[in-house]
Parts: structure tokens; sequence; C-alpha cells
């Protein structure tokens, strides 16, 4: 995520310091001193990058559309941005007590990532994530999450940093056994010309930012092959235009042994098509940006 991080350097007292902060008449009073002196300072120090911090993420977020369609109305929750590094005012509350996977959706990682992907695919697509959504930033990481649709992406290095429900439902990993693994893995690692393809796909995406109507074998934790079809993979970039990874989107895929077609449904799970495609966010992204398993 694209977090402007403001580093200063670190530094201690002498006796000189100590004695511009109280009078020392003694060797052993200015030691006091100079410890009452150095922790002062630090800690005024610590709390005005704390505070440099948070501007920067406020402005940072303000500076990027929102998962809805309409900015304008998503925009004006700019306030659930982190304020403060504790855990507890770090997470848009975008889960509830009794969701399974409150401990991601609270995650402030899992946060930005989801901004970042929201913000460079409307970047590079001119479309919204979500579609029609109107979504509030308070509700945008579980929004996407359970999306009727997949999304999931790597970083710089190929090693997965996201993916949504739908997308751990097709692959059949665990968040945790998901998140870290090299994208190789989301094909037969053992198949050079799937792996030949899928490594043109991601240098095509670098170098255009964008590829739509991918159709690509990919294969589950459990051996199951599926056609991804109609996805879009994009490039993600920070607001200085370096790469940070990529990610796909898509909603459809056809297993190679049945021949049968399935779709995403709300809450991210499969479900066989029958030709209807009124519960799947296709229509918002006229089945161009129907998206793909970049990894």
């Amino acid at each position: 995520t694209t977090t402007t991080t403001t580093t200063a350097k670190m530094f201690s007292c002498s006796s000189s310091l100590a004695r511009s902060v109280v009078p020392c008449g003694g060797a052993k009073r200015a030691g006091r001193c100079a410890s009452r002196g150095r922790s002062l300072v630090p800690n005024a120090k610590k709390d005005k990058r704390k505070k440099e911090r948070a501007a920067a993420r406020r402005r940072e977020m303000k500076s990027r559309p929102s998962l809805g369609r309409e900015n304008g109305e998503d925009g004006d929750d700019g306030e659930e941005v982190i304020e403060e590094e504790d855990a507890s005012s770090s997470r848009p509350s975008s889960a509830t007590n009794n969701d399974p996977n409150q401990r991601i959706l609270e995650n402030k990682e899992v946060f930005f990532q989801s901004m970042t992907l929201a913000s460079t695919y409307k970047q590079r697509t001119d479309l919204q994530l979500l579609g029609d959504q109107k979504v509030a930033v308070t509700e945008a990481v579980k929004a996407l999450f359970y999306a009727p649709f997949v999304c999931c992406s790597h970083d710089e290095t190929d090693t997965f940093n996201y993916a949504n429900q739908a997308a751990l439902n097709l692959w059949e990993f665990e968040w945790d056994d998901f998140i870290g693994m090299p994208s190789t893995k989301s094909a037969d690692s053992e198949d050079k010309e799937i792996q030949k393809e899928r490594r043109q796909l991601l240098d095509d995406a670098l170098e255009n930012g964008v590829v739509y109507n991918y159709n690509g074998i990919r294969k589950s934790k459990t051996g199951k092959e599926f056609m991804v079809k109609d996805a879009t993979l994009w490039t993600l970039v920070d607001r200085d235009g370096d790469k940070m990874g990529q990610a796909v989107k898509f909603s459809k895929v056809e297993f190679v042994a049945s021949k049968e077609v399935y779709k995403v449904a709300e809450g991210g799970q499969w479900v066989k098509d029958d030709g209807n495609d009124d519960n799947t966010n296709d229509t918002d992204d006229d089945d161009d940006d129907d998206d793909d398993d970049d990894d």
C-alpha cells in the first residue's frame, strides 16, 4: 500500500541538553537531568511522527476513489482512516463479532490493500471495482471480501498478498495458507506450457497496465483444474508510479474434467451457471471486465 511514513533520527541527550531542561549542579544531579531530558524529547518526537503519519494517511485516502460508484457519497468517510498506531483505532469497523473472518476484515494491511485494488482498478479500467454498489469506506473491506467475483493479488515478488472469499473457495485454501504462497502455485507448477503462458500474461499486463478477456487453466489445492473465463488482470502502482504487483478479477470458471461452468454468487460462494447472470457483478463491467486469476 502507499502509506507515507515520516522517519526521524532518534538522538540521545547529552549533559548539556539536560542542563537546558533542568539546572544541574553536580555530576550525580546532571545524570538525573540527562535521564529526564531523554524521557521528554523522544516522546514529543514520537507524538509528532504519529500525527504526521495520520495526516499522510488521511491525504492518501482522500486521493483514492471509493469502492462504490459515486466517490462523492463515500469520500466523506475519510475519518475511518487509521488515526493511531494501536490496533483498536487502526481498523475500520467492517466486520461483526459473529463473522468467522473478522480478524481478516479488521486487519489494517487488508484494509489498505483493498483500497489499493479499488483505486488502481479505477485507474486502469475507468470502472469501479464493485460496480453499481455504493459502499462506505467503513464497509469497503467486507464488500470486496464477500463480492460476487474473484479478486486476488500478488506483490512485486509474485507472492500472494490478498484473496477474497470467492478466490479462497475456488483454490480451496484457507487465508493463512494462500497469503504468502508463490503465485506460480495457482496453476500446475510442473506444466511448463501453462507456466509460460501465465508468465506471458503477467508481462503483457506489466507492459500495457491491463489485460482484458483472458482465459487460462489454473489448479486448486486438491488438484481440480479449471479454465478461468474472461478475466481482467491489471498492474498495481503507487502514487509515484512504482509497480507494486498485479491483481485479477473474474466471476466464471469451467472445470476441465466435468466441463461444467460455475459462477460466483453473493458471499463468494460458487454455484452452477444456469445462463442467468443477474446475481453476478459482470453487468457492471460489460463482460469485458470479468477477470481471471493472474496468478
